[in-house]
């Protein structure tokens, strides 16, 4: 996919737990349009299957597994593994012990899914990115239809690009390309008896709009969370938010944008044994 700067309109999306940005690049890179959906996160795309998988072991149990934190953390794992599955073939299947109390044997979780099943659980997800996407695009010509450059959450954003993709390129005959979003390479590991590298200087220009934009959304949701949480949980969140905020201030995007990922993390672990 092209980079942005390189000749072609590029429609940007990125996937968090909690949200969802859409970001249209003009072809010398400029931001044309850009929209946020708060309510729309990778989380959106994977606790329909979560909830699935908990209401068969319930009715075949009689146990519930929400109210079990370790439970349902292992729960949304299964979901995770479910989905990577049914994107590369038409079925998969589910078969998880879980403990029961001391004295009772192990419960099992068996469960068989299809793509189709999954379409149609996913179908509120992928709506929800539709009219993202059209938010961004309105206005614009129907051609020529920009590209797609995808980064966040990985399963999630391939599902849903790849109904976007036979949405807005249904006959154009382009074979769908690998949507798996490219992740930049860390900073590589100084061997023993290697001089330490200095870190890099914090960037003097200006915070980009959708940093600020998801420091509001993260106060917001923490504040939401706050009175169902584990006080533990929430002093974690609190702590995170303070370094939140003095990267923001200090303007360092790169330490903004490595807390407001840390942010996203604990919010989906407060928010999934809640």
């Amino acid at each position: 996919m092209p980079a942005p700067g390189t000749g072609s309109m590029v429609l940007q999306l990125t996937l968090h737990e909690t949200a969802c940005q859409a970001r249209l690049l003009a072809p010398d890179g400029s931001v044309l349009a850009l929209e946020v959906d708060e309510r729309l996160g990778s989380a959106d795309a994977i606790e329909p299957v979560a909830q699935f998988l908990a209401s068969v072991f319930e009715g075949v149990h009689g146990v519930g597994l929400r109210r079990t934190p370790t439970a349902w953390v292992r729960l949304w794992e299964i979901a995770r593994t479910l989905l990577d599955s049914l994107m590369s073939q038409r079925a998969a299947s589910v078969s998880e012990e879980f403990p029961g109390p001391p004295g009772v044997p192990p419960r099992l979780l068996e469960v068989e899914m299809t793509r189709e099943g999954l379409d149609e659980m996913l179908a509120p997800f992928v709506e929800g990115g539709v009219r993202l996407v059209e938010k961004v695009l309105a206005g614009r010509p129907a051609e020529p239809l920009p590209e797609f450059d995808l980064d966040g959450d990985v399963l999630p954003l391939s599902f849903l690009a790849e109904h976007l993709w036979a949405r807005y390129r249904p006959s154009s005959g382009e074979p769908a390309p690998d949507f798996a979003p490219v992740v930049a390479s860390s900073t590589p590991p100084v061997s023993p008896g290697e001089p330490s590298r200095s870190a890099p200087e914090p960037s003097t220009a200006p915070l980009p709009p959708e940093l600020l934009e998801r420091c509001g959304h993260f106060a917001r949701r923490v504040a939401e969370v706050a009175p169902r949480i584990h006080p533990e949980d929430l002093r974690e969140l609190q702590a995170e938010l303070a370094v939140m905020s003095r990267a923001r201030d200090s303007g360092d995007s790169a330490a903004l944008s490595a807390s407001l990922e840390s942010l996203d993390d604990l919010l989906f672990l407060a928010a999934g044994a809640g």
